[in-house]
């Protein structure tokens, strides 16, 4: 049996952490913004959509692997947790964008902030769409 404190057991969560942040950096480079300029709620915010997104990500290529409904008709456990990780990310964003346009009305330069969620929005629907959520 093998150790179960051995290095590779964190190692999906290191993946996962990267993962994350690596995609808030993206996100904020498409809405031209910085993480200071959010705010601590926006912040906390944009860290729930990208974690529900790295889940998103991750049931996906799961999803390659393993089917989503077996030889006896089952759906896979991992079928809920993706569809919440869908919903999840869906209302995260539109929470973001709230706070995002509360912003534009002080400052016109958040605009094209906007536009970049309501592009990502469009994408989370899409994929909800496609799961019949």
């Amino acid at each position: 049996m093998p150790n179960q404190y051995t290095p590779n057991r964190y190692q999906p969560i290191l993946i996962h952490k990267q993962k994350v942040g690596g995609m808030k950096g993206a996100m904020c480079q498409r809405m031209g913004l910085r993480l200071e300029e959010l705010g601590w709620q926006g912040n906390e915010l944009l860290d729930l959509y990208c974690r529900a997104r790295t889940q998103i990500i991750a049931c996906d290529e799961y999803f390659r692997k393993e089917p989503v409904i077996d030889v006896e008709g089952k759906v896979s456990p991992a079928a809920r947790f993706y569809l919440n990780a869908i919903k999840v990310s869906i209302s995260a964003l539109e929470a973001l964008r709230a706070i995002v346009a509360e912003m534009a009305r002080e400052d016109d330069r958040f605009g094209d902030a906007i536009e970049a969620l309501a592009q990502e929005g469009q994408k989370a629907r899409n994929a909800k769409a496609l799961v019949g959520g």
